[in-house]
């Protein structure tokens, strides 16, 4: 089943309401998850629905307690019941502002992990209608890979790779594969093959991905080294992003 990212804020909005009330089916949900970890602009519409949708629920319980304690019968002295609600009312505030801003400081990325974020997207990956007898298990192999079935991918890759390891086609797609996969080490080691082999188509792109392992890494300064070997507009315009979060 293919899922889309509707086009209309309406319809939008309700798919967001329905991932918050766990009505969307599990494949759907998956789907979804993906979609967010790999689009920061996306992300960040639904860190804004999620934040209004809390707010106007919060504002719904407090009307309603207040509603619930206006209804209580009157007592012989009700001003020992309000200071209490009061007070927990302050209380409760004060926790939820502390664990706000706990888990902003805590939690959010920093500018590099946003950098990251902002422009890791996976290679699309080659035509599998290129499949023969020959090359039919790594097209298989590419048939999950845009399944983002990265792990099935890797593993059909890696039997090819045992016999082929300074193949750049496999070197390449392996270190996407592993990066897509959170394992930026790991794509680092494939990826870096490829950079070494000057005359590979994928030399630009890999050294691209080859930053972004470094960035997601921390080394920083081997990420300007690698993005410097390219003149490639896209690597040009990361290294300058790099350079400005400094």
């Amino acid at each position: 089943m293919n899922f889309n990212i509707p086009n209309s804020d309406q319809e939008l909005q309700e798919l967001w309401d329905d991932f918050l009330k766990g009505k969307l089916s599990p494949a759907h949900e998956t789907w979804l998850r993906e979609q967010l970890a790999q689009d920061a602009a996306l992300r960040a519409k639904f860190e804004g629905h999620r934040t209004y949708r809390e707010g106007i629920e919060t504002h719904f319980l407090r009307k309603d307690m207040n509603a619930f304690h206006e209804a209580m019968p009157a007592r012989e002295n009700p001003v020992k019941v309000r200071p209490l609600y009061t007070k927990f009312a302050i209380a409760a505030t004060i926790c939820v502002l502390m664990g706000l801003a706990a888990y902003f400081t805590v939690f959010r990325p920093s500018a590099k992990e946003q950098l990251y974020a902002d422009n890791f997207v996976v290679d699309p990956g080659l035509p599998t209608t290129m499949s023969t007898t020959n090359n039919y298990e790594f097209f298989e192999g590419m048939v999950s890979y845009k399944r983002k079935e990265y792990d099935d991918a890797i593993a059909r890759w890696t039997k090819l790779y045992e016999e082929e390891p300074s193949n750049d086609t496999l070197n390449y797609f392996i270190g996407v594969a592993h990066l897509a996969n959170d394992e930026a080490s790991t794509a680092g080691e494939y990826l870096n093959t490829v950079e070494e082999t000057v005359n590979s188509v994928f030399r630009d792109e890999a050294l691209f991905y080859l930053a972004l392992s470094q960035i997601k890494t921390g080394q920083v300064k081997e990420a300007h080294k690698t993005l410097a070997k390219s003149k490639a507009p896209k690597n040009q315009e990361l290294l300058k992003k790099l350079k400005d979060i400094e």
